[in-house]
């Protein structure tokens, strides 16, 4: 988002949707993301909280990512300041870490379902439970091209995300609010 606020970007494909008024934004679908961690990590089975997870090492997108943001907002909804964390700017990277033992995190489920079937990842289930991430492609409206329009409609041919009833209804409604 700030790199197409700064021109260091024409368009992005953001978790949101944004409450930006100054993009246009195309509507991706929605991910199921969820807690998890290596088995060994010892995180207790069963529904934890922002309180339970803060006891363990965690590892967030950076600071200025909207989900970092996100799950900080979740954090501090429930008192908890987030104060040793581990941040990067790879999601590759961040499962990885996970994987290896070395903290909790916030992945997509799908993406990460044949490390949860081979153990490798396990589901931590939470309470309060987040919503299904929408994504968007987006690109400022004052920037606006047919090139920009071409990319965001293939994104939004090419995404393979979820799209049903349940979660189009409230996305449908604020993207028309954003128009």
């Amino acid at each position: 988002h700030q790199k197409l606020a700064s021109d260091s970007l024409d368009i992005a494909l953001l978790p949101g949707p944004t409450a930006d008024p100054s993009l246009v934004q195309k509507d991706l679908g929605w991910v199921e993301f969820c807690w998890m961690a290596h088995p060994k990590l010892g995180v207790p089975s069963g529904q934890l909280t922002a309180s339970d997870l803060q006891k363990f090492p965690i590892i967030l997108l950076s600071y200025h990512s909207n989900l970092h943001a996100i799950l900080k907002n979740w954090f501090e909804v429930e008192g908890i300041v987030l104060e040793q964390i581990s941040v990067c700017n790879s999601m590759t990277t961040v499962a990885s870490m996970t994987r290896s033992g070395v903290g909790i995190s916030y992945l997509p489920r799908a993406y990460h379902a044949p490390d949860i079937r081979e153990r490798k990842l396990k589901v931590i289930p939470t309470q309060p439970t987040l919503e299904p991430l929408n994504y968007a492609a987006v690109y400022r409206k004052d920037r606006r091209s047919a090139l920009a329009d071409l990319l965001c409609d293939l994104a939004v041919e090419c995404s393979t995300f979820e799209h049903n009833a349940a979660h189009a209804a409230p996305r449908a409604a604020k993207d028309r609010s954003r128009r």
